[in-house]
């Protein structure tokens, strides 16, 4: 007979089993259940290649704007207090939880041709609809809050004392900065990347609300389900989900060495 400890273990197993399998399974389906010969007929379809390659493109922006402007505004919101800082973080978190159509909508309403910045946008021949501009900003949109979160926790856990003793020597807050507070909060900044890429590769809500065209690849992937149906649509999932793996896998992996070495 099984202890009471031990039945509440095999109990939670169980539970834990029913998820994993939930998860893991659809996926391996989707990925070894694809047929070589409809594979290569997919990787060697001109529109497949060119949505892929939107899709990276446009995901490799959205995470290099994140980067770019996260970056302070996550020092800003681990470092210091202000009015309002609370309700701020939640703002900023909002994109996380609401629908990603929804979200498609509100920049359209706030970027799109009859908003005063689309209409300042048109003055210099730019527009959010339909083009590679608009899919970015909709990854940035839903993806930004990941890496903000990430690299904000991570950078609170690093003692003050530290940047006090950097600065205490002659180092100005932007030394201090790139010298021992970005270093030392470097693990939180990659994983909040590789989260952020993630998110914005995938993206389709917000995406198709913008910029049908160029596709990307889940838009794509949509588009053939709607005319072609499950069969047509299935390899060009397992390539993307494929790929999608294979680089978030690589990414932790050397995430987690530069973290060993560091």
């Amino acid at each position: 007979m099984f202890t009471k400890k031990e039945r509440v273990i095999i109990f939670f197993v169980f539970l834990s089993l029913f998820l994993i399998v939930f998860l893991i399974f659809p996926v391996i389906k989707l990925i070894f259940g694809a047929k070589p010969i409809s594979l290569m007929k997919v990787i060697m379809d001109k529109d497949v290649q060119n949505a892929l390659f939107t899709s990276l493109i446009t995901s490799m922006f959205a995470l290099l704007l994140t980067v770019l402007f996260g970056t302070p505004l996550a020092y800003i919101l681990a470092r210091y207090n202000f009015t309002g800082k609370r309700l701020l973080e939640t703002l900023i978190d909002i994109p996380i939880v609401v629908p990603h159509t929804v979200a498609g909508i509100a920049i359209l309403n706030f970027m799109g041709r009859h908003s005063l910045i689309g209409q300042f946008l048109s003055k210099f021949g730019l527009s959010i609809s339909g083009n590679l501009l608009g899919i970015t900003f909709a990854m940035l949109f839903v993806s930004a809050p990941f890496y903000i979160d990430a690299l904000k926790e991570s950078i609170r856990l690093i003692p003050e004392r530290f940047e006090w003793t950097s600065r205490s020597l002659g180092y100005g807050l932007l030394q201090t900065f790139f010298r021992i507070t970005l270093p030392l909060s470097k693990k939180g900044a990659f994983q909040g990347m590789i989260l952020t890429w993630a998110r914005a590769v995938s993206e389709f809500g917000a995406v198709i609300i913008i910029a049908y065209h160029p596709m990307t690849a889940p838009v794509l992937i949509y588009e053939r389900f709607e005319t072609q149906g499950l069969s047509a649509s299935k390899p060009l999932a397992a390539i993307l989900l494929f790929f999608t793996i294979l680089i978030f896998v690589i990414l932790r992996i050397l995430v987690e060495r530069r973290h060993d070495k560091g």
